[in-house]
């Protein structure tokens, strides 16, 4: 086998997941205890999950640049399902038809409820971006859940607004399932049509532009421009194959297997996060489940991670490979 031949076969197995992943890309494991650790987050250098400890689910922080993990609730009540925009986190607490609760890492503190809304509602888990936290509300009605609103919490003003009130006069309709980015909050808008017949039910598309804080329906083809699973050309996903559940990142309609030569390959790894380059999930089930992280990074500083990139030796962003033998030309012989 001549030397180029050699060379396009290492370049394919790096590429598609098969052989040994490059040595670069090293798992960490961010806990190890006997407790279930899940619904992992991450922004920037910052983790954030929760852990069932003492009988009730704590929020944990972990600062990957000092490899510090900090428990940041101690509540007798359960605190569940955070978010982090690298700033701020927040949470869901199991009180008073779930509060909500938010967390300055910068100043380590102290955990703040945000402010209730008048009334007795229900509260979904929030979202955050950018330091605003989105969620959705139910007014309570004579026990039941009447149709939902979705609200934003401005945290420099310490402010929270219904925005979806302004294009719902009355709340005739159900605003559900909001996601947010740094400029825009989407949501799903429920309309019955005024029957019990969940199959004639209408679904649409809402947006809030959060700088002119204009509400427009979007049109049926729609996608969503960021969730916490893709990061710029970067995504993530859990899929299964025969060993097991693993997690693959994709570049730019690239598949790769991450996990491939680790300890935990055939493990039951799910709910993949990812910020940057970095990514974080859970490895394991019950009382084994750990939070692992590992980063893909970008040696020759050209924009494509290792995991993809055909020469990373040498700069080529365009990733031309004239001859299609996986090695791209600014590395050919």
């Amino acid at each position: 086998m001549n030397l180029k031949k050699s060379i396009s076969l290492l370049a394919l197995a790096a590429l598609f997941g098969f052989g040994s992943p490059v040595q670069a890309q090293t798992i960490v494991r961010l806990t190890t205890n006997t407790s279930p650790d899940v619904l992992p987050q991450i922004s920037g250098n910052y983790v954030v999950w929760q852990r069932y400890v003492g009988g009730n689910w704590e929020i944990f922080l972990n600062n990957r640049s000092t490899s510090t993990t900090t428990q940041i609730t101690t509540s007798p009540r359960d605190d569940t399902s955070p978010q982090t925009d690298g700033r701020y986190i927040v949470w869901l607490r199991n009180e008073s038809g779930g509060a909500i609760y938010r967390y300055d890492i910068s100043t380590g503190g102290p955990t703040t409820v945000v402010p209730a809304i008048s009334g007795t509602r229900v509260n979904s888990r929030p979202q955050i971006a950018n330091g605003y936290i989105a969620w959705t509300s139910n007014a309570l009605v004579n026990g039941d859940l009447g149709p939902g609103e979705i609200y934003l919490h401005r945290i420099s003003t310490n402010t929270t607004t219904n925005i979806s009130a302004a294009t719902d006069s009355g709340n005739a309709l159900n605003d559900v399932a909001p996601q947010i980015n740094v400029t825009t909050i989407g949501w799903n808008r429920e309309n019955e049509m005024g029957t019990t017949d969940p199959l004639d039910d209408v679904t649409t598309y809402m947006t809030y532009d959060i700088a002119s804080a204009a509400t427009a329906p979007e049109s049926a083809n729609y996608t969503w421009p960021e969730n916490p699973q893709v990061a710029g050309k970067l995504s993530v996903s859990s899929r299964s194959d025969v060993t097991g559940r693993k997690i693959f990142l994709q570049y730019d309609g690239r598949l790769t297997k991450h996990i491939t030569n680790s300890p935990i390959a055939d493990a039951f790894n799910t709910y993949p996060r990812i910020s940057g380059a970095t990514l974080v999930w859970v490895g394991g089930v019950g009382t084994s489940s750990e939070i692992y992280t590992m980063t893909d990074p970008d040696t020759d500083s050209d924009g494509v991670t290792d995991l993809f990139d055909n020469c990373m030796s040498v700069a080529n962003p365009d990733q031309a490979d004239t001859d299609s033998d996986g090695v791209g030309d600014a590395c050919d012989p």
